[in-house]
């Protein structure tokens, strides 16, 4: 979390967490084999959101590459705050 500022990290989470909430029926479907949601809810998350038929698969390789460019950009601000420290 270095590179979001201190006083704005909860509300970045909890944004996170509200845009990743809807899509949390794809691992209980695939570990429970069911839905949180009630019915009509699937029904209209499905509605508007086109599924990928690579699935899972494609989602955990993004979010890895997220992940580590998330690190690498958060590796270079403390790199580039070092240089600044030192000149």
């Amino acid at each position: 979390m270095g590179v979001v500022p201190r006083g704005t990290r909860v509300a970045v989470l909890a944004g996170m967490l509200g845009a990743a909430f809807p899509d949390s029926d794809k691992p209980a479907l695939m570990f429970f084999g069911r839905s949180p949601f009630p019915a009509p809810v699937d029904q209209f998350h499905a509605k508007i959101q086109r599924e990928s038929s690579h699935g899972i698969r494609t989602e955990i390789r993004a979010a890895v590459a997220m992940v580590a460019a998330v690190r690498v950009l958060s590796w270079l601000r403390r790199v580039a705050a070092q240089g600044s420290e030192t000149a």
